[in-house]
């Protein structure tokens, strides 16, 4: 189950996926934003949409780069 992405389908067949990190006040990628990312884009492929939106539910800007990084 993802907690920072969600999908809708509109009447349109346009997929709209929306990135808002659950608990944060910014959107920061990270491991498991980008494995649950992932898992939604199989999801839209097997719903044959027209198009993809992504977008974020931040006002603050879509995504920041990590924070730090691990050796």
């Amino acid at each position: 189950m993802s907690t920072n992405w969600t999908l809708d389908l509109d009447a349109d067949r346009i997929a709209w996926l929306t990135c808002d990190m659950a608990g944060a006040s910014t959107n920061v990628l990270s491991g498991d934003m980008v494995r649950e990312l992932a898992a939604k884009l199989e999801e839209i492929a097997a719903l044959h949409p027209l198009g993809v939106v992504v977008k974020s539910g931040k006002r603050n800007g879509f995504i920041a780069g990590p924070t730090s990084r691990s050796s």
